[in-house]
């Protein structure tokens, strides 16, 4: 629950922030009706902040979801699954608010193969016409719009189609963004590998044709119509752009850039192809107003012979601070060429634990930020993978770089590390004893934030791994870092004032003490809740305000992942 924590009758000034916090967390980009019902419930029963709550939806979407659910036939035993239809459309009709409306959202996470028959469920909300005709994006959200009507003849499910759009830009004749995302979790475009035939794709396809000129936020991803060949807008703004599509559309124009804000530019071979942007007079690709670049690189081909694209002189704005890159270790493209010292805040990388020993390190160069994402994409089984690449990142020197996350699977602590400036760290270890984090802490001489999110604290747990992967060369890292730090001083380091602790097996918290005793100014100290009282009990004197001179008092409180420069 959203809103648990907000009490009756205070003044709305004093819980107005809670009341924002709450609510931001229920609406966002995939929320669904059973995150706005929490919104409308706490409306319904707190009258006394419902005018604030109102004053929040300046800019709300309209939600209509598909709720999937199953039937058991007596007869012969057999599931038959039904669509239920909700929405909050009900709730915004009540307060008038559906002028506000900015978004018309339509979730189907959950797939059924039943026709989808979605003009008459949009009718059957009863929408006066002109209500919601402020609405600029037209979001698709989950993988279930393309499962419908799975066994309709393809000219029915084009009928269809040609009514449901219909209806959609009856009450939506202004939609300037059309977007569809199959996650629950916001993120890159995925878009598909081939056509799928079926009503869903069919709508997607005619919304294309019928808005494209006038869409300033749109991918280019299947399924998209191959006939098209209408001009872009030029305010293109946000742009995400499957390369292996592209052969395809033989009648598409060039895309405008002088006002593209984001781009992702995915499945790409070796290269980016950027023949499919015009150029400026001067034979080069202006990207003048871009913040947000991603690019995706496929694995390559067995046997495959990749040739070089023609050459496009490429020019990147200082502002642009945000670049994602996923798959750098099978790319030609010197990316770090077309950037500046320290321009990302932050740059992404997504890779796997081998891609770490392949990709080019000089990109780091342009990080102020850096986020790396190292995914065990091994599904089944128990791997056993080699440490270097993780070393061998950690060990690439950058004195540009003031905070760094290595995350996404547990990964071997570094003995070494040479992000001489870092002030915010974030790592998943699979062990992080006492002596590895005085290690890291004593190298990193200006680190004030470490956040740990291990497998564990204990060493003995180092080839035990549930997560069905292990570094089975760890051990003498470890030997390695124990000799390092018998020479540390009593106090490791004057710098670091907060430290976060999270293990996942349970919490050895005599290595947290040992750790803690060490840092004089540390004044936060987040473990999981449930140690909380424990840790208080362990370090004594500075968790009760009264330390020993020298050492600052800490603060024990609730283990968070938050990094203000990274998170906001």
């Amino acid at each position: 629950m959203y809103f648990h924590d907000i009490l009756h009758s205070k003044a709305t000034e004093l819980v107005a922030p809670m009341i924002c916090v709450a609510y931001n967390k229920a609406c966002h980009k995939t929320s669904t009706v059973a995150d706005f019902d929490q919104i409308i419930a706490f409306h319904d029963e707190y009258p006394e902040y419902s005018q604030f709550i109102r004053s929040l939806m300046r800019r709300v979407p309209l939600i209509l979801e598909s709720i999937v659910e199953s039937t058991c036939d007596d007869s012969d035993s057999n599931m038959k699954h039904y669509r239920r239809w909700v929405s909050n459309c009900e709730f915004l009709r009540k307060h008038n608010l559906l002028s506000l409306v900015s978004e018309v959202r339509i979730v189907q996470f959950n797939e059924c193969h039943l026709e989808l028959n979605l003009s008459q469920v949009i009718d059957s909300l009863d929408i006066p016409l002109g209500a919601i005709a402020n609405t600029s994006l037209l979001m698709f959200l989950g993988f279930g719009l393309f499962s419908a009507g799975k066994n309709q003849d393809l000219e029915i499910a084009k009928a269809e189609a040609m009514d449901t759009v219909d209806t959609i830009l009856t009450h939506c004749p202004h939609v300037t963004s059309l977007w569809h995302h199959g996650r629950r979790n916001w993120g890159s475009s995925a878009g598909f590998n081939r056509d799928i035939p079926g009503v869903g794709s069919e709508i997607m396809k005619e919304l294309h044709r019928r808005l494209h000129s006038q869409l300033t936020m749109m991918q280019v991803m299947r399924p998209f119509p191959k006939d098209l060949a209408a001009l872009f807008s030029e305010n293109l703004q946000v742009l995400a752009l499957d390369s292996k599509l592209i052969p395809e559309l033989v009648h598409l124009p060039k895309i405008p850039i002088s006002n593209l804000r984001e781009l992702e530019v995915r499945h790409n071979n070796r290269n980016v192809d950027w023949t499919p942007f015009r150029l400026g007079a001067d034979e080069a690709l202006h990207f003048w107003r871009l913040e947000y670049l991603a690019l995706e690189f496929d694995n390559p081909l067995r046997g495959v012979t990749y040739c070089a694209p023609r050459f496009i002189n490429l020019l990147f704005p200082a502002g642009l601070t945000r670049v994602k890159v996923k798959g750098l270790e099978n790319s030609y493209t010197a990316i770090e060429n077309y950037l500046g010292i320290a321009q990302c805040r932050p740059l992404t990388l997504v890779t796997e634990p081998d891609g770490l020993e392949k990709m080019g390190l000089p990109i780091l160069r342009c990080a102020a930020l850096l986020n790396v994402s190292v995914r065990d994409m091994h599904k089944a089984g128990h791997t056993s993978y080699q440490s270097r690449g993780f070393y061998r990142l950690f060990e690439h020197g950058q004195q540009y770089m003031s905070g760094a996350r290595v995350t996404g699977m547990y990964h071997p602590m570094p003995p070494l590390i040479k992000w001489s400036w870092l002030h915010w760290l974030h790592l998943t270890p699979v062990v992080a004893n006492a002596n590895s984090m005085l290690n890291i802490i004593s190298m990193l001489k200006h680190l004030q934030v470490l956040v740990i999110d291990a497998y564990s604290l204990e060493r003995g747990h180092l080839m035990v791994m549930e997560s069905g992967h292990h570094f089975k060369d760890q051990s003498k890292a470890f030997s390695d870092i124990d000799d390092a730090v018998k020479d540390l001083p009593s106090q490791v380091s004057d710098q670091l004032v907060r430290l976060d602790i999270r293990s996942h097996k349970p919490l050895c918290i005599s290595t947290v003490v040992q750790v803690v005793s060490r840092l004089p100014n540390l004044t936060s100290l987040g473990v999981s809740p449930e140690h909380i009282g424990a840790m208080i009990q362990a370090i004594g004197r500075r968790a009760f305000g009264n330390p020993e001179r020298g050492y600052c008092a800490i603060g024990v409180r609730e283990y968070s992942l938050h990094i203000g420069v990274f998170d906001g």
